[in-house]
Formats: C-alpha cells, sequence, structure tokens
C-alpha cells in the first residue's frame, strides 16, 4: 500500500509543476512580449523582418516557444546575392527560470545549401546534419551562455569558391561552452570540443582521424563588440545598401573587434590521423599541441608545443628506409615580435571595400610594417627532438625573418649521444639500397668534425646568416652561388 502512494505522490510531482515555481510565475513579469523585445535587441529587424521571430508562451506560464523564419529574412535579403535552401521555420524552446535567467533547448536536422551570385565560379556552401541537440543557461538579456551544451551526428561543412575548396565531415560533436567573469563589455569564454571520425579535405589532399579533441580558453574576450557589429551589420543590411557602403560604414566598429581577447590559449589532441597530401600518406598514432598566445592587445608573444607518437608512413616507404623516419617527435618554440592590433585598425581604416583588391602595395607593404614593428619576427627554438631505435637528436637555437623577404638567418645547435647505430645500419643495408651509402658518407663525415658537449655528446653549431653564408662548427659550407 505504501508502495502505491510513493508511486502516486512521484507521478503528481512530475504532472504538476513545483508550488515554487507556481507562486514565481503568478508573479511573473517578463512575459512573451519582453522576451520578443531581448530578441529584438540582439537581431534588430523591422517592417516584415519583424515577423522573423515569434513568441508564444505555453500553457505551463513558465515556458515559451519562440518560432524562427529564416526564409523570410533570405527573401528580404535577396538583393544581395545570396540564395538559401533547405532551411526551414524551426522552434526554440526557452524556458524562464526563478533567477530571471533562461533555459534553452533546440533540436533538428539540417540540410542547408547556399550561393552567393550566380554561374559556375559563385561561392558555394552546405551545411548538413542527421541530429542536433542544443541545451543552454542564458542571461536575461541573452547576451551571453554561461553554459551551452550541443551535440551533433554526421555533419558535413564545405565550402566552395572560385579558388578554394574546403569540407569538414565529423561523425560525431560534442561541443561545451562556459563563460565567468562577465563584465557588460568582456567575459572568459571556454570552449571544449571532441570530434569522432573526422576527415578535412581540400584541393591539396585530406585529413583523417578517429578522435580530435580541442581546448579555447579566450581570458577578457570582448564578446559584445562581435555581437553588436552583428546588430549594427543588420540594420545597415534592410536598408538595401550595397556590400562596399555597408561595410564603409561599419569601419569603426570592425576596428573595435581588435584585440577579440587579452590572451588565448588553445590546446588539443588528435589521434590516429592519417595525412593524406598529393599521393603521398603519413599516420600518426597521437599527435598533442598547445598554443599560448599572450599580450594580443599589443606586441604579441605565441608559445607553441607539439609532440607527435607512433610515426607510421602507412606503406609509402619500404621497412628499411621508414625505420630512417623518426617515431616519436617534439618541437617546442616560441614567437616575439609580432602585433597583430595596429595592422587590423590600419587595414580597417585604409580599405577600399568596393575594390577587389582591397589594399594596393604600397598599403600592404605599410600593413606588414604594422604587423612586424620591429622589422623582424625572432623565434627562439626551446627544444626539437627526433627519436626513433637508430637515433636520437635533439636541437636548440634562434632564428629570424625579416617583414621586408631578406633571407632569413638562424643559429642552431644539434646534439646526438651517438650515430654508430644509424652508420651501421646504412652500411649493412648499402647492397638493396644504393642510396644509403651516399647516407652513410654524410653521417661519416658529420661525425669527424662533431665538437662535444659537456656531458660528451656530439654537437653542430649551424650558423647561417642574413648573406647566406653557412657555417657548421666555424666551417664554412656555403653552397656555391650563381
Amino acid at each position: 500500500m505504501n508502495q502505491r502512494l510513493n508511486r502516486i505522490g512521484l507521478a503528481a510531482c512530475l504532472l504538476l509543476p513545483p508550488a515554487g515555481w507556481a507562486d514565481a510565475r503568478a508573479e511573473e513579469t517578463v512575459p512573451a512580449e519582453a522576451l520578443k523585445k531581448a530578441f529584438d535587441a540582439l537581431l534588430p529587424l523591422g517592417g516584415e523582418l519583424a515577423r522573423f521571430l515569434t513568441v508564444k508562451q505555453t500553457w505551463r506560464g513558465y515556458e515559451y516557444e519562440v518560432r524562427v523564419d529564416p526564409p523570410l529574412v533570405f527573401r528580404e535579403f535577396a538583393h544581395t546575392g545570396l540564395t538559401v535552401s533547405g532551411l526551414d521555420p524551426f522552434t526554440l524552446n526557452l524556458t524562464r527560470q526563478p533567477a530571471g535567467t533562461w533555459g534553452f533547448e533546440q533540436y533538428g536536422s539540417y540540410n542547408v545549401r547556399a550561393q552567393l551570385g550566380s554561374g559556375p565560379s559563385a561561392p558555394r556552401f552546405i551545411y548538413r546534419a542527421a541530429t542536433t541537440a542544443t541545451k543552454a543557461q542564458l542571461s536575461d538579456d541573452l547576451r551571453t551562455q554561461p553554459q551551452l551544451n550541443s551535440t551533433i551526428s554526421d555533419l558535413e561543412v564545405s565550402l566552395w569558391t572560385e579558388s578554394t575548396f574546403r569540407s569538414r565531415t565529423v561523425g560525431t560533436l560534442y561541443l561545451d561552452q562556459t563563460m565567468k567573469d562577465v563584465t557588460p563589455e568582456h567575459a572568459d569564454v571556454e570552449i571544449n570540443t571532441t570530434e569522432l571520425r573526422v576527415r578535412d579535405g581540400d584541393r591539396l589532399g585530406e585529413i583523417s582521424a578517429r578522435k580530435m579533441t580541442t581546448k579555447v580558453v579566450a581570458t577578457d574576450a570582448r564578446y559584445r563588440a562581435a555581437q553588436d557589429l552583428f546588430a549594427e551589420w543588420l540594420l545597415l543590411l534592410q536598408g538595401k545598401q550595397e556590400a562596399a557602403a555597408i561595410a564603409d560604414q561599419l569601419r569603426p566598429a570592425l576596428q573595435s573587434l581588435m584585440p577579440i581577447a587579452a590572451e588565448v590559449k588553445q590546446t588539443g589532441s588528435v589521434e590516429d590521423a592519417i595525412w593524406a597530401v598529393d599521393g603521398w600518406q603519413m599516420g600518426v598514432d597521437k599527435l598533442d599541441y598547445s598554443v599560448d598566445a599572450s599580450n594580443l592587445a599589443a606586441d604579441t608573444t605565441i608559445v607553441t608545443d607539439v609532440s607527435v607518437a607512433g610515426i607510421d608512413t602507412r606503406g609509402r616507404l619500404t621497412p628499411s628506409m621508414a625505420k630512417l623516419v623518426p617515431e616519436r617527435a617534439r618541437l617546442s618554440f616560441t614567437v616575439d615580435g609580432l602585433n597583430f592590433q595596429k595592422p587590423w585598425e590600419y587595414i580597417v581604416d585604409g580599405a577600399d571595400f568596393g575594390a577587389r583588391q582591397w589594399l594596393n602595395e604600397n598599403q600592404q607593404q605599410l600593413a606588414i610594417n604594422y604587423l612586424v614593428p620591429n622589422r623582424t619576427v625572432d623565434v627562439t627554438v626551446d627544444d626539437i627532438e627526433l627519436e626513433t631505435a637508430l637515433y636520437q637528436v635533439a636541437a636548440t637555437g634562434t632564428m629570424s625573418f625579416d617583414r621586408n623577404g631578406a633571407r632569413p638567418s638562424f643559429a642552431l645547435r644539434i646534439t646526438t649521444a651517438d650515430l654508430d647505430p644509424l652508420v651501421k645500419y646504412l652500411q649493412e643495408n648499402t647492397k638493396r639500397f644504393p642510396q644509403f651509402g651516399q647516407y652513410a658518407f654524410f653521417a661519416l663525415m658529420a661525425q669527424g668534425f662533431a665538437g662535444r658537449t659537456s656531458d660528451g655528446a656530439m654537437s653542430w653549431d649551424v650558423v647561417s646568416d642574413a648573406d647566406g653564408r653557412l657555417t657548421i662548427n666555424g666551417r664554412d659550407f656555403t653552397p656555391p652561388r650563381p
């Protein structure tokens, strides 16, 4: 009997809104019209376009259905040359929370095609997704998303232009986004993605992977700059002005996008990947990387670290030749001497949006000067490591690249404990692979003029200056010039 009463009580809880909700809804001061007003602030659409979003309150009182009508927008913006098919009207579900925030849910499948202009050279875009499920927590004004989770299956995104082609397919995509320390203009944003059964393709080749993970953290991100720019663009677009005239009026808003954040950090991994480029293939068991870009508002420093394990030539090399390919590799370097804000401001200020080539040659050079304010980009090679059963090689040093295209200069110290296993292997296989004899000769020659570090390892100081002079341990190896 008690079990039966418990079941009846549980059923009542599921069927009836909690008392707290009932009390909160009785004092609800944000009806459907207020929700529509919040959407209108994000998407300022007037006239017929005001019907793009329609909001209906459900019988529960605190739930709202928002009907979105994309075809209406595409018809109104047909003067831009943009045609879109396959994106039909759909519904968003929002739930009013007691704190005044919103819960958000959206489900659907998509098969969207878009084209800008006409003719075979017109840019084309395809977006397909078998299923999409998104849940989020939104602020009271809908401008921020403290938490967003999305799962997409059988995703395809493809883009064609006159000179390029890019495509990505993903079996399943998981995306999580959080926003913290939100102010009226800034927020810290973190985005985590996991992609399963990924394939990227372009005109050169393709990359496939069983799994890819990415984490991006943007500190002090100026999220409102992008939102307000989009809103301003929509208002101008409704006036049916030419794209160049609209871009010209948006110059101040475009300039304000940079820097988009004070600092951006990205980490990620790629598992069971295959690179296929121009008929050549290479596979890796796992690649891990991190990129840390700091001080984006001024002279930026970028620290990068990449490690690769389980390199496989995918049968493109014979087993004997494949043994020469590193099984593991690591690369760490730091880049200094770049400023992204100043060239962005200059380009936006001086661009002729009505011309196909926005900047003339002199303006392009000035933009490069702003990008590299100290004339050179300096790279510190913190660590390079290559390892096989035959050799273990490491390198550190510096590199410098001139913004005006002068020959780069570098100074690297290369070290290894022993080259004897490599030389022996090459000599033993010379009969089957005559080129191994040449490799062995160079390895023996390198041993002959190697220096020694304090721990007894062989070392080579390789230096190349801006004039093209190359020295190794002080010996001149400059190639002959024409």
